[in-house]
């Protein structure tokens, strides 16, 4: 595990290898968090979703290798008592390109700069990875993490061909890239 401290309070570390029961149950539950807010919203802009929390984090687990080293980065965020308080996924799809995926922070830490800390960790590690770009997309309505997205110059682009999602979901996404100069 490598960690960085963004600011005051919080610390990002990415794993190098799978969590053990505690750290998996901690995972588990925040990604518990992170997908009903993920259904939330969706059902928000006007998609019905027959998932499940339960049903998309079993999804992740099936896919852990993809988020290790040395071709993806799984993000957890940790507060000063050392509760897991936000995390984020990237794994390579191309030579050039990572994904990256479930930028999540707890509602009790948000707008205190966690959520851009993660993206500029994404930013560094899409170096170390030797890829150029970074690809997303996140919900049209989702105001907070947009706003970061454009303040470090990601652009929005057509849906990219690896994208996870089902095309169901389309509509109520906004594609983003980040390109290194």
């Amino acid at each position: 595990m490598t960690s960085t401290r963004p600011n005051a309070g919080y610390r990002i570390t990415t794993l190098t290898e799978p969590p053990g029961p505690t750290l998996r149950a901690a995972l588990e539950e925040i990604l518990l968090e992170y997908y009903g807010v993920i259904i939330q919203k969706l059902g928000e802009a006007g998609f019905v979703s027959d998932y499940t929390p339960e049903q998309l984090k079993s999804s992740f687990w099936t896919n852990l290798h993809s988020y290790l080293c040395p071709t993806g980065r799984l993000f957890l965020a940790w507060d000063a008592s050392e509760r897991l308080v936000g995390c984020s996924t990237l794994h390579q799809i191309r030579p050039d390109a990572c994904e990256v995926k479930r930028l999540y922070v707890r509602p009790e830490v948000a707008g205190k700069g966690l959520g851009r800390a993660i993206t500029e960790a994404w930013i560094a590690a899409a170096d170390e990875i030797g890829v150029s770009k970074l690809l997303l997309n996140v919900i049209k309505t989702n105001r907070a993490p947009l706003r970061i997205f454009e303040s470090l110059d990601f652009k929005t682009i057509a849906r990219y061909p690896e994208c996870a999602d089902p095309i169901e979901v389309d509509p109520y996404f906004v594609y983003l890239e980040y390109e290194a100069t």
